[in-house]
């Protein structure tokens, strides 16, 4: 499992990148965001099934981050970038036999 800190740091970096527009009364940035991700949630919530696939075929053991075959081939996580070949790699439980883990997004 992603430790749960690491997924909240990964939510917030990756909103941190987005153009919003501030939602009125909002105490701190921090919630501001927090806000715009729950939005976000929603919709996609309500959104068709896809077949879109996020294929991980390993977890960095440095971070938790599933890594995909592109990562493994850098040899260095894309997240933290702990170098792939000095840190112990597992794959997730959920996984197949192949350590591929099928996520619709």
């Amino acid at each position: 499992r992603t430790p749960s800190k690491t997924e909240a740091q990964m939510m917030l970096s990756m909103a941190a990148m987005w153009n919003f527009k501030p939602a009125a009364g909002a105490c701190c940035e921090l919630h501001e965001v927090v806000g715009e991700l729950e939005a976000l949630t929603r919709r996609l919530a309500g959104a068709e099934c896809s077949d879109n696939n996020f294929e991980p075929v390993m977890q960095c053991s440095t971070c938790g981050v599933m890594l995909n075959a592109d990562d493994a081939r850098e040899q260095r996580c894309c997240y933290c970038e702990a170098d792939l070949a000095t840190v112990r790699q597992t794959v997730s439980p959920k996984c197949d036999d192949r350590g591929v883990k099928r996520m619709a997004l």
